[in-house]
């Protein structure tokens, strides 16, 4: 197979939406007011008022796939929704759009020729995709990398970043800012093993004025961080500022970039999971603040079980973060010694008691980020609906948790996960 679908060539597809007759629209919530969009066990798309969570729209189906993939589901403020995957055997990737009606744009690449020397030349792309944050056009992020096999066995690879603005056809093409990644000798075989890639980070509701790019090896057991900037826009143009420590993880953004939530991730591998210390911190205006410290706070350095942040996010007002915290283990699971591990009955009663209370939400203050001013159990955080409320998850349905008295509404909608509920 060859096909090559470049950036300045975005194939487009129509299709009049199949759903539309099926499709129940009563206006949508009025301007400057959340929606809560929850993706149904039937593969259906709802839209629901945040503020009562009056239905708005109902039965909108989407994409083959799309339920069981719901991390590849994006929704402007303007209530646009795209569901990107690959497809299958490719690198390309197929974008399925809904706005009043749906259609496809197809971007990425793939060719394979010979090569001088007897191998091959293989070049690929899979880009990614954001909203505008006003919902009016598409960011793509694109690694694109070209890999030539010699006959001998030798192997490298020379990659190229870039990125660009389309329109929500995929046309009137707008370049954002683009770097070769230079060549790498793929000394062991795998160019992931040791060559650089460039991941994109921007705000769930799309692109702003600002996004994140960070260098990185993928690595065969651990990946390596090289280097993170903060690109942002001004004057016209974008311009990039180097982080101090490159971001692993990063959870949350807010304030142009200058405020952000990261996570540094176990180092465990090779069937161990508590192999170092777990954090999660807070950057504000230059200051870093630890968030969670897992051996700080549960002790639990000779058991193979690891504590986590798995979402966070900023209050409206940025003054304020609640996250999940999880576990790699549950109670009512044997937990087994860590690899310098040694027998310890009272840290293992501690963690088995905070086991049995995760996943819990918690929420603290940036003015004081040692105190938890609210804590969740048997809960995950959906996101903030405004600067005094919470969406959670408990018990199979979306509650809305008041910031100040914790007192947790039912919203009387159902889900089947985090992952399928979105407030834009």
């Amino acid at each position: 197979m060859r096909a090559l679908l470049l950036p300045l060539t975005l194939c487009v597809i129509w299709a009049p939406s199949f759903t539309q007759s099926r499709v129940a629209v009563s206006g949508g919530p009025p301007a400057g007011r959340k929606a809560v969009w929850i993706l149904g066990a039937d593969g259906k798309m709802s839209e629901y008022d945040a503020a009562d969570f009056h239905p708005w729209m109902t039965g909108l189906a989407l994409p083959a796939g799309a339920r069981q993939h719901p991390q590849n589901i994006s929704i402007s403020r303007k209530g646009t929704i795209i569901y990107a995957d690959t497809i299958a055997g490719t690198h390309l990737l197929r974008l399925w759009s809904w706005n009043r009606y749906a259609q496809e744009l197809t971007g990425g690449s793939q060719e394979t020729r010979p090569g001088s020397n007897g191998g091959s030349i293989d070049t690929w792309a899979t880009p990614v995709v954001y909203f505008s944050d006003d919902g009016a056009r598409f960011f793509w992020f694109e690694n694109r990398m070209t890999v030539t096999s010699g006959r001998d066995g030798d192997i490298s690879r020379v990659g190229e970043f870039s990125s660009w603005t389309t329109d929500l056809h995929g046309e009137n093409l707008t370049p954002v800012v683009s770097f070769s990644l230079g060549e790498c000798k793929c000394d062991t075989g795998a160019c992931e093993e040791s060559c650089t890639e460039i991941s994109v980070w921007a705000p769930e509701t799309g692109v702003s004025d600002f996004f994140f790019l960070t260098r990185w090896v993928p690595g065969q057991l651990q990946p390596k961080y090289q280097q993170t900037d903060l690109y942002r826009f001004a004057n016209g143009r974008w311009s990039a500022q180097k982080l101090a420590h490159p971001i692993e993880v990063l959870l949350d953004a807010a304030n142009g970039g200058d405020s952000y939530i990261a996570a540094v991730p176990d180092s465990g591998c090779c069937g161990w999971e508590n192999e170092s210390d777990d954090v999660t911190y807070v950057v504000n205006d230059g200051r870093q603040s630890s968030l969670f410290d897992e051996r700080a706070r549960f002790h639990n350095d000779d058991y193979d079980v690891s504590f986590m942040t798995a979402k966070a996010g900023f209050s409206p007002g940025a003054d304020r973060v609640a996250y999940t915290l999880t576990a790699t283990s549950k109670a009512d699971q044997e937990i087994r010694l860590s690899a310098d591990g040694k027998p310890n009955s009272e840290e293992l009663a501690r963690i088995r008691a905070a086991l049995m209370e995760l996943p819990r939400v918690e929420v603290l203050a940036l003015a004081d980020v040692s105190k938890v001013s609210l804590s969740l159990p048997h809960s995950e955080l959906i996101g903030w609906l405004d600067q005094q409320r919470l969406l959670v998850f408990q018990k199979g349905q979306p509650f809305v948790v008041d910031t100040t008295s914790g007192v947790a509404k039912p919203t009387g909608l159902t889900a089947e996960n985090t992952a399928s509920v979105f407030i834009r």
